[in-house]
């Protein structure tokens, strides 16, 4: 089946009619995204954070194809993960409800099957079960807000020294304390992942901390 691939180019038309919701500032692309809905704007800030993703470009591209009714349709992907590993995804952002709707499932299984035939090309769904599981977007909107804030390299090295590259909150706590690091600064390196821990879980002194960047 003929799919035709074209050129997105995104407008701010929902940002002049009032339906959007706000601009997400991304570290990883370096650029403002434009979100059309709240859980647009937690999605990108789980996959600003998300250990193996590289960068991701929202509403990359546009496709037309023939819809199930047999007449032509355009369908816009929400957005394109490039992973550390230079695999591409081609992803969806919904909320589970409506990716469990049979007439949803039906007509995404379609685009789905057409996609991958004709540009070999596979699409997921990245839904609000996997972006607000726990206390991910609570962790998140903290760490998104401190990242603003510069981190000190020189403090940053000698805390990964004394704790290195597996510790708990807790112990990088009171390792700062003797190194007379600030709490805050101590937070900026979560912030600046630094460490990483499980964003789903609740930060507590017990929680496991992993080095990342």
């Amino acid at each position: 089946m003929k799919m035709i691939q074209t050129k997105k180019v995104r407008h701010l038309a929902n940002y002049r009619n009032g339906r959007g919701i706000d601009f997400f500032q991304s570290q990883k692309n370096n650029c403002r995204i434009w979100c059309d809905s709240n859980l647009e704007l937690m999605a990108y800030r789980y996959l600003d954070f998300k250990a193996d993703v590289l960068s991701y470009k929202a509403q990359p591209v546009q496709y037309i194809y023939e819809g199930l009714n047999g007449a032509e349709t355009g369908y816009t992907l929400d957005t394109e993960v490039i992973e550390h590993d230079e695999s591409i995804k081609k992803l969806e952002i919904k909320p589970k409800v409506f990716a469990d709707d049979p007439n949803e499932r039906a007509r995404f299984q379609h685009f789905r099957k057409v996609l991958l035939q004709s540009k070999k090309q596979l699409v997921e769904y990245l839904t609000d079960e996997e972006v607000c599981k726990g206390f991910t977007q609570q962790n998140l909107v903290r760490l998104c807000h401190l990242r603003k804030l510069p981190l000190n390299k020189e403090q940053a090295r000698n805390l990964s020294d004394c704790v290195g590259e597996n510790t708990t909150w807790g112990f990088m706590q009171e390792t700062a304390r003797k190194l007379n690091i600030t709490p805050r600064m101590t937070k900026l390196m979560l912030a600046h992942q630094k460490y990483r821990f499980d964003y789903a879980e609740l930060l507590t002194n017990e929680t496991e901390l992993v080095m990342g960047a």
